[in-house]
């Protein structure tokens, strides 16, 4: 396969949802793949909708790691990401669904 059919990056695009706003603007974002850093930079907050008021906020992020980083991910039996304050470890399911992704990207990159 030639290096110039792969990506240069994946951007990846997070929400959540809460009653009040869990993230400062643009907070900092750490992934860790099998206990090592493999990204650490600023999420970039691209929405924010509801209030405090409503009981209900949603907030959406977006952030952009290079192919190597993705592939270092789907390699990994445990990925964590540290956004902002809070911590939350992928589920089987979800590094799953990265694989999947990967799997997806291999095809189309190998004719």
């Amino acid at each position: 396969r030639r290096s110039s059919d792969l990506p240069e990056s994946v951007t990846f695009d997070v929400s959540t949802s809460a009653n009040k706003r869990m993230f400062q603007h643009n907070p900092q974002l750490v992934i860790f793949a099998s206990g090592r850093t493999v990204f650490s930079g600023q999420a970039k907050a691209t929405e924010v909708m509801g209030s405090t008021a409503e009981n209900s906020v949603n907030e959406f992020f977006s952030y952009e790691i290079s192919y190597t980083q993705f592939l270092e991910l789907t390699d990994s039996e445990k990925v964590k990401i540290a956004l902002g304050a809070r911590k939350f470890e992928l589920t089987p399911a979800q590094l799953e669904e990265l694989r999947s992704m990967r799997k997806a990207i291999d095809e189309i990159s190998c004719p």
